[in-house]
């Protein structure tokens, strides 16, 4: 497909937004990045910074930013509140229906989604997701994502959706940034035993997911998985880590079982589904698009 006029990413200060920020405008992409704040972090060659419209705002003004043949690369939203917080509906889905139909009356090219796989599963799925998977949310940030999706299949705007794993690299806050804090910690860890896969995703290969549907026709509206080439269990991830920086591996075996048991009996069942069970996804049709993770 041609190259866009220009691409909107909305929540472009943040982590993942930052960096695909960059990417694009290396590619010579003409950048309009949009954020809650925007200040001199963005500014380079390609890229134009603006103030985003508050997504709770139930009139925000996106007539006044978006324009025909515009790609909007739809990255803001509340990732971190707490597991059930209102807010998740009226920011993640509200908000973007809001956005959609503001794209739709100013003819804009198409909407990339950047949702979320809690949008499909849980913590954990007992065997490899793909998109021919029924979504089944079990949270209110995973419900607000898939009512987002919805809405953005609504609108009449062509799309493509992206339902990345949790995406770690440098400035990675939430659960990457609480895995290289306990990499960090100067003792053994009682980890080795965990042999529970879960896929990743480096932020580089997020942003080349997102070049790869851009420049593709082939992937309107289209739903795409988006995760690492291969899983990794949570004491490879510490040992990488650890290596990175000069350091032993320094893990001890403790009985997964016991493991559990602890972690169930101090109230954070839902810490050890994430560490000891296993969410791996396919990305063999993303792939199909030319997309090469590294």
């Amino acid at each position: 497909m041609t190259k866009p006029t220009r691409v909107v990413v909305t929540g472009a200060s943040g982590f993942a937004g930052s960096h695909l920020v960059s990417c694009l405008a290396a590619m010579d992409f003409k950048v309009l990045a949009l954020s809650r704040a925007p200040g001199n972090a963005l500014d380079r060659k390609n890229v134009t910074t603006a103030r985003m419209p508050d997504l709770a705002d139930p009139r925000p003004a996106w007539e006044d930013i978006l324009g025909s043949g515009d790609v909007v690369v739809h990255l803001a939203g509340l990732a971190h509140g707490a597991v059930d917080d209102p807010r998740h509906d009226v920011i993640n889905h509200r908000g973007t229906a809001r956005l959609a139909e503001a794209a739709a009356t100013g003819s804009v090219e198409r909407i990339i989604l950047v949702s979320s796989i809690a949008a499909q599963t849980g913590n954990t799925a007992a065997k490899v997701l793909s998109e021919a998977d029924d979504p089944s949310p079990v949270s209110a940030y995973g419900r607000s994502k898939l009512e987002a999706e919805r809405a953005v299949r609504d609108s009449g705007v062509p799309y493509t959706i992206l339902r990345p794993v949790v995406i770690y690299g440098e400035g990675a806050k939430g659960n990457p940034a609480a895995l290289e804090r306990l990499a960090r910690m100067p003792i053994p860890l009682p980890i080795s035993g965990l042999t529970a896969r879960r896929s990743v995703l480096s932020v580089g290969n997020f942003s080349r997911a997102v070049l790869a549907v851009l420049t593709s026709e082939q992937a309107r509206n289209e739903v795409y998985l988006v995760a690492d080439p291969l899983p990794l269990t949570v004491s490879e991830m510490v040992v990488r880590s650890r290596k990175l920086s000069g350091r032993r591996p320094g893990l001890i075996y403790v009985p997964p079982s016991l493991l559990k048991a602890l972690f169930v009996t101090f109230g954070l069942r839902s810490v050890w589904r994430r560490i000891g069970e296993p969410l791996v996804v396919s990305t063999d049709r993303l792939r199909s698009l030319g997309w090469t993770p590294q």
